[in-house]
């Protein structure tokens, strides 16, 4: 069996998140959700996804800021900008 695909959601907004992880979860994908590009750090600590579904305007490090960053990590990561 093979292993489900992850797609990270990063959202400050709480019905966000949970709207699209359930939708997500729905056809099978895992789902782990950040309401933070600080928590999104740590997230990315213990596990690399293999999508990450970023909102834009956030308070803190907004999506921009925080794609710049992670791609300069990780630069083969997949990243979809939202707002």
């Amino acid at each position: 069996m093979s292993k489900p695909f992850t797609i990270f959601i990063v959202d400050d907004h709480e019905s966000i998140l949970t709207s699209v992880s359930s939708a997500l979860n729905d056809e099978s994908y895992r789902t782990l959700t950040f309401s933070s590009a600080e928590a999104l750090r740590e997230g990315l600590r213990s596990e690399i996804p293999d999508l990450i579904l970023l909102d834009i305007r956030m308070p803190g490090i907004d999506g921009l800021e925080a794609l710049r960053e992670m791609k300069a990590l990780f630069p083969n990561l997949t990243v979809i900008l939202m707002s």
